[in-house]
């Protein structure tokens, strides 16, 4: 689980929220339908570094009832990557 104290940190700021399921909605998106590949507006992906104990990992397709396998690397290949332990409360 994303531990939002460490994100607000390494930003500096206060004002860091998850989205709402009301502005989740406006974009068309819901939970459950997230990936890293759906979210255009997103200006950071950050990756946590637990993840790269996995060698392979899945999430949706932008669909409740499809998924993909990934490599963990191809993480990398995301646009702006900002490598942290997101999941640590630290």
């Amino acid at each position: 689980m994303i531990c939002i104290k460490n994100i607000k940190k390494m930003f500096k700021s206060k004002n860091i929220s998850f989205l709402s399921l009301n502005l989740l909605a406006e974009y068309k998106l819901y939970p459950g339908i997230i990936n890293p590949w759906n979210i255009k507006f997103c200006h950071f992906n950050l990756v946590c570094l637990d993840l790269f104990s996995n060698r392979l990992m899945t999430t949706n397709n932008s669909k409740l009832t499809e998924g993909v396998f990934f490599r963990v690397e191809e993480l990398l290949l995301l646009r702006n990557v900002i490598l942290g332990y997101w999941g640590k409360n630290v």
